[in-house]
């Protein structure tokens, strides 16, 4: 019975010979062809039409949801004063009757560079009358921002003017101080 020895005592020529490799002297066939195979195929609709399994249902159509640019938001000219409604200027300055006016209760920013101060009395903005609250504000809200205004007012009994240079804002003007002798 022959014996195996261990492969690394085997030292044996190899010899290529067709159909297979020569070995020592004897003959020894090629491994067998590697047969592959095609991937499986992936069904059509069709397939699915003709058989008996039921199709797999589209997918509802999702809502596109339309996205609008936002408007710029609005801006207003700011004047950085409180006012109060109710006054009058002490002296009418020519005019047959008293003149109204708003009385400046808190001043801030541009109103107070161009040197407004509390308790003066406003009596116009750009040659407009302000007479009341309502005045005030539908003035101060047709002002551009960033724009030189003309304000006329009286301190201590004499009539004074000074430029406001308006600055930007997004908050509306509004009244929001009570007429003077009212609470608010």
């Amino acid at each position: 019975m022959p014996m195996a020895l261990p492969a690394q005592q085997v030292h044996l020529p190899l010899q290529s010979a067709p159909g297979g490799v020569v070995v020592g002297g004897g003959f020894v066939a090629p491994p067998p062809p590697v047969v592959m195979s095609a991937p499986p195929m992936v069904p059509d609709a069709s397939t699915f039409l003709s058989s008996s399994v039921p199709p797999i249902p589209a997918p509802a159509p999702q809502p596109v949801a339309v996205v609008q640019a936002a408007a710029p938001p609005r801006t207003f000219a700011l004047f950085g004063v409180e006012v109060a409604d109710g006054a009058v200027l002490s002296q009418q300055y020519g005019e047959p009757n008293p003149i109204p006016a708003v009385r400046v209760i808190n001043v801030t920013g541009p109103s107070s560079a161009a040197g407004l101060q509390p308790g003066d009395l406003i009596s116009s903005i750009d040659g407009k009358q302000v007479a009341s609250l309502t005045d005030f504000n539908a003035i101060v809200s047709s002002v551009p921002p960033r724009s030189e205004v003309k304000v006329v007012f009286e301190r201590d009994g004499q009539l004074l003017g000074t430029d406001v240079q308006t600055e930007e804002t997004t908050r509306a003007p509004m009244a929001s101080i009570a007429p003077l002798g009212r609470a608010p």
